[in-house]
């Protein structure tokens, strides 16, 4: 799997040539923004971004620059539209999309924005929110929300000090690659982006809290035989499967956040083929201790 470590803002539309000049400075992933505005990602342009080797970060922003924007009514209208955005560009199930809170909020405003991102966790369908803001914002929804958000911080109004939780922090402004400007974020931990060269249906499926089905029951059958539980096979992700995933993260060195992304998905894998390499070394153990009483027994007739 791709490691993503930089990624850059961009607010213009990328061709083939300027993916690809982003790709060579460094860069591992670009953030552009679903809707119909002037910054809008196109048809077309995820396949142009992942070619040239890129994550896709998906952000959904009206206008999110004043107190009186964060309503339950537009967060109602928000989702739906940012949803009906990803979808219409084939956006995998499982993937974040980030919705800002893009000015310096006061104490006054935290209130509102918290509601906000209520009525989108609430209702988004199919994909995972984040959250991006600056500090005191992110603590307010940090406080309430824990790990249902992907958390995208600006240093912008942050006084220099950084969420730990963050999965980015974005520093540096209006940087320009190849005629397209770019802000650019340190990425520390999955931010829920399009991964890089994968696509449509072969997107591995992020799985949290809220999701359900038979890839849900595989994950509890799988955590039961690796920790020895007895978790219910439902197909519901719930706080005792969420625990068991927590537990199985601790034991492996990860990210203890809960949710069944591609690093949990793959040091599940890695246990589970270890356990069945295990279970064949006793088989062949039996096997060699069967042929030695039949060779002792073949002794005694010489």
């Amino acid at each position: 799997m791709t490691t993503i470590t930089k990624a850059a803002d961009c607010s213009t539309v990328l061709t083939a040539s300027t993916a690809q000049a982003i790709k060579a400075a460094a860069i591992d992933a670009v953030m552009r923004y679903l809707g119909s505005w002037s910054k809008s990602l196109v048809q077309g342009e995820p396949g142009i971004i992942h070619d040239a080797g890129l994550a896709l970060g998906l952000i959904w922003e009206g206008n999110p620059t004043y107190a009186a924007y964060f309503t339950t009514s537009q967060a109602a209208t928000d989702v739906a539209n940012a949803v009906a955005s990803a979808k219409a560009h084939g956006t995998p199930a499982g993937t974040g999309i980030a919705f800002t809170a893009d000015y310096e909020a006061q104490d006054k405003d935290l209130g509102s924005i918290v509601a906000y991102f209520g009525v989108i966790i609430a209702n988004i369908i199919d994909y995972k929110p984040g959250a991006y803001g600056d500090k005191e914002v992110l603590d307010a929804l940090y406080q309430v929300y824990g790990d249902k958000l992907w958390y995208w911080q600006t240093s912008a109004w942050s006084g220099g000090q950084q969420c730990s939780y963050a999965a980015l922090y974005q520093h540096t402004y209006g940087q320009t690659i190849s005629g397209v400007q770019v802000d650019i974020s340190e990425v520390y931990s999955d931010p829920g982006f399009w991964v890089s060269g994968v696509k449509g249906d072969d997107f591995m499926t992020v799985l949290m809290q809220g999701s359900t089905g038979d890839a849900v029951k595989t994950l509890q059958t799988n955590l039961n035989k690796l920790l020895g539980l007895n978790l219910a096979v439902d197909g519901q992700y719930g706080p005792a499967t969420a625990a068991a995933v927590k537990s199985f993260q601790l034991q492996h060195g990860l990210t203890v956040d809960g949710i069944d992304g591609p690093q949990t998905q793959a040091a599940i894998a890695a246990a589970l083929g270890a356990l069945d390499v295990s279970v064949d070394k006793a088989k062949l153990q039996a096997v060699i201790n069967e042929l030695e009483t039949v060779l002792a027994h073949a002794k005694a007739l010489l």
